[in-house]
């Protein structure tokens, strides 16, 4: 092989190499991310490569490049993420703010929940800039600079942060295939450094490569043993010695899903006061909502955030919503959860609780076994989305929401969705379709407590035959249905408003007959709106989207008779609540998730996402200065000396700098002479400025007398030309 060609060939395997570094990086997303993540990412790394490879092989400036890097970037992202907020591919006024929702969205999802997160819109764009940023910072190092070190960081970076905040599944494979890619780069981008020197050629024209297969062998046990052997050592599956992800106190929880409490409530509790309500206006009091169907049951998981005032929210309020105050006083609920009207805004309670916004879950702290007892006030705003608008709202293939809320259990036979498809056959929308969803269980089916209990595959297939049932069974089925349709649903489960005491005007006693469970759908641009399918049930407030009246067990709902404030309890009430108004925000909205916070949340390092973006930008672009500036000042030292000697010799260091940053490094057993000729070689157009340069320089080091001011100036003149020629 000629050595044009063997530099060819070497060079673009290291390219190829690094391209696989970056994709290796990401291989352990599945531990942060749920859902169809590898194309888009791996599209990114790929076109992110392939730029900044035809920018740097074009012989463009490195600001040209970063430029094009930016523009490529950016429309990449949009198509990759937000396809549906462009004109024909175009990004148009409106991309902007499709942009900046959906990565609010995705970081309110990513402070709440537990990895691994739904995919979501806002992840895939912050993952597409984070490749080309990587990408940009890894080619530069790695073939402008030439350096091993800051070409594998950008890359080692993403992996890191990818490890420590992924889930518990293994990261051994992900783990294997980075180091083996590591090897690979360090391997060939070796080779291709050797390759632009005369020492890779033998007298013969052989290529010496054999001295790095002991190095590449050891490589390849060490990544052998660490997967196969390592996890099977005794101790491998101990705890850690330090739990680097331990934050300093128990934040986990585990509960029994309330699905399964609904039932025995409604019938061993049925008259058994739980709670009381004084409120402005009845609504359903939401515990939570359940978004995973897995094993025959309907559950959650999420990080809780300690909460006191205002509530950071997944999605604030979208359009028209009315604000309510609520004073719930905990009598024997004997659950860990915290009812509120949705969709809560800000919370008072005398004792810390926790949130999780995802879900709208409110819940005593960890030190406390049960919300009983308990008295705290809640605002919420009850959403009054325009009829109008949701029957125009399209089905949205990449809800912001992710891909968790459209997700079906293995074992789901056929019939659920061909019986949704049958009732929904004439809807053109998402709300159109769940519409009719409810109208067919409310039309077609009744209420019965006495049948079996159960909601996996069997037990919908059998609740669909005999058409009866109880709340949580139409509420499980409904959600099911409407994820068959590609529609986002979950189960909200909770209480209807209660009956009004006789003494008291505007409390609501709530007892084990109100216990109820209801399905929610996502609407894109509107948030969760809850339907109702369960016979006799109907939400205060909702009739507008339902088309079902104000009742509950019983019969309907009587309307609060209260003034327009909630008092707070009496001193003499345990657990009393002060009397001071509630916080709220300036709109009267619920807090979005990047507003201030109280500075003893935790919540307050949060930043915005593109606050985030901007100090990654910044971050980058104050290492490129940093290497700019040390370039700078090694050039400004090297410059002190006025006379010819020096600056002479400073020209043949600027020559020899810039002749590495094109590609062609000095060997250490060159003479300066062997290494002016290798390059005239690879730069005919400059081999008489570079020779001259050398020269020069060798008469400063082995002759007396020379150079003189002339020839001195005239090797500066040469270096110039070719510093400029080099880097263009």
């Amino acid at each position: 092989m000629n050595l044009p060609k063997l530099r060819s060939v070497s060079l673009g395997a290291a390219e190829a190499a690094l391209v696989a570094l970056t994709l290796a990086a990401t291989a352990g997303l599945g531990r942060v991310v749920e859902g169809a993540w590898l194309v888009p990412v791996g599209v990114a790394v790929v076109v992110a490569h392939l730029t900044v490879l035809l920018a740097r092989r074009t012989n463009r400036p490195l600001w040209i490049a970063a430029l094009l890097t930016a523009v490529v970037g950016s429309v990449t992202t949009v198509w990759l993420a937000v396809p549906g907020a462009t004109t024909v591919g175009i990004p148009t006024t409106g991309t902007l703010t499709a942009v900046v929702d959906a990565v609010e969205a995705a970081w309110a999802s990513f402070r709440t929940d537990v990895a691994p997160v739904g995919l979501q819109p806002g992840f895939v764009i912050v993952l597409t800039v984070a490749v080309f940023i990587i990408a940009f910072l890894a080619d530069w190092a790695a073939f402008r600079l030439w350096s091993l070190t800051e070409a594998v960081v950008p890359a080692t970076t993403l992996f890191v942060f990818i490890v420590l905040v992924g889930g518990e599944s293994s990261s051994i494979w992900p783990a294997t295939l980075f180091i083996a890619a590591l090897a690979a780069f360090l391997f060939t981008h070796h080779q291709a450094r050797l390759a632009a020197s005369q020492r890779w050629l033998t007298p013969s024209g052989g290529v010496q490569v054999f001295h790095l297969f002991p190095a590449a062998l050891l490589v390849v046990a060490a990544v052998v043993l660490a997967t196969v052997v390592g996890p099977n050592l005794p101790g491998a599956s101990d705890p850690p010695l330090l739990d680097w992800a331990d934050q300093g106190g128990d934040n986990q929880r585990v509960t029994v899903s309330p699905m399964v409490d609904i039932r025995s409530r409604l019938v061993d509790q049925s008259d058994q006061l739980l709670f009381t309500v004084t409120t402005t206006t009845p609504s359903y009091w939401r515990l939570t909502s359940l978004e995973t169907f897995d094993d025959g049951i309907w559950k959650s998981s999420g990080t809780y955030v300690t909460a006191d005032g205002l509530l950071p929210a997944e999605m604030p309020p979208v359009g028209e919503s009315e604000a309510i105050e609520q004073r719930f006083d905990m009598i024997a609920l004997s659950a860990v959860w915290l009812p509120a009207a949705w969709q809560p805004v800000a919370v008072e309670a005398p004792s810390p609780v926790r949130w999780h916004a995802a879900s709208g879950t409110l819940m005593v702290d960890n030190e406390t076994d049960d919300s009983d007892g308990l008295s705290y006030r809640i605002r919420s705003q009850l959403p009054e989305p325009d009829l109008a608008l949701l029957q125009q709202v399209p089905l949205t293939p990449n809800p912001a929401v992710g891909d968790t809320y459209v997700q079906l259990p293995a074992d789901l036979t056929p019939v659920a969705q061909r019986v949704a498809r049958e009732v929904t056959s004439g809807a053109r929308t998402p709300y159109e379709a769940s519409r009719a969803l409810q109208d067919w269980f409310l039309s077609e089916f009744t209420y019965d407590l006495t049948v079996p209990a159960g909601h996996d595959g069997d037990a919908i297939n059998a609740f669909l035959a005999r058409r009866s049932g109880y709340c949580e069974q139409f509420a499980g089925t409904f959600a099911v249905m409407a994820r068959t349709l590609g529609l986002p649903a979950r189960v909200a489960v909770g209480f209807t408003p209660g009956e009004p005491a006789p003494n008291d005007p505007g409390t609501f006693e709530v007892r084990g007959l109100h216990a109820h469970a209801w399905p929610e759908v996502w609407i894109e641009g509107v948030g969760w709106i809850a339907f109702e399918p369960t016979p006799g049930r109907g939400a205060p407030g909702a009739e507008a989207w339902t088309g079902q009246p104000a009742q509950q067990q019983g019969g309907p709902i009587a309307p609060a008779d209260t003034p327009t404030t909630v008092p707070a309890p009496t001193g003499d009430t345990p657990g009393a609540l002060p009397p001071d108004p509630l916080p709220q925000p300036d709109d009267g909205q619920a807090l979005s998730p990047d507003a201030p916070q109280d500075p003893a949340s935790p919540t307050t390092s949060c930043l915005s996402p593109l606050v985030l973006v901007l100090i990654v930008l910044a971050v980058a672009g104050g290492y490129i200065a940093l290497v700019r500036g040390a370039r700078s000042l090694v050039w400004r030292r090297r410059h002190r000396d006025p006379t010819p000697d020096g600056r002479t010799l400073s020209a043949w260091a600027d020559v020899s700098d810039a002749l590495a940053s094109a590609g062609v490094p000095r060997a250490a057993t060159e003479t300066t002479d062997a290494y002016a000729r290798r390059a005239s070689d690879q730069f005919p157009t400059l081999a008489d400025d570079i020779t001259t340069v050398a020269h020069h320089a060798d008469e400063v080091v082995f002759s007396s007398g020379l150079p003189t001011p002339e020839t001195a100036a005239t090797a500066q003149r040469c270096s110039a030309r070719v510093q400029t020629s080099s880097a263009a």
